[in-house]
């Protein structure tokens, strides 16, 4: 059996300025727990204003 986790920029782990140093560093620190990064994906979601902004999903899983 498998469990799932979705990161996204509401995680305060990736929320910010994107930094690719710090996305490995997320990434290496789960791996440590068992997960391991199957997808990614974008959403489009209702921004501050009422606009809308892309936000990238980074779908995590382990074995249970």
């Amino acid at each position: 059996m498998k469990e799932y986790k979705v990161l996204s920029r509401k995680d305060k782990a990736v929320s910010g300025k994107f930094d690719s140093k710090n996305l490995e560093k997320i990434l290496n620190d789960h791996a440590k727990n068992g997960w391991r990064l199957v997808a990614t994906t974008s959403a489009s979601v209702k921004g501050f204003l009422g606009g809308k902004r892309d936000e990238i999903l980074l779908i995590l899983e382990r074995d249970i």
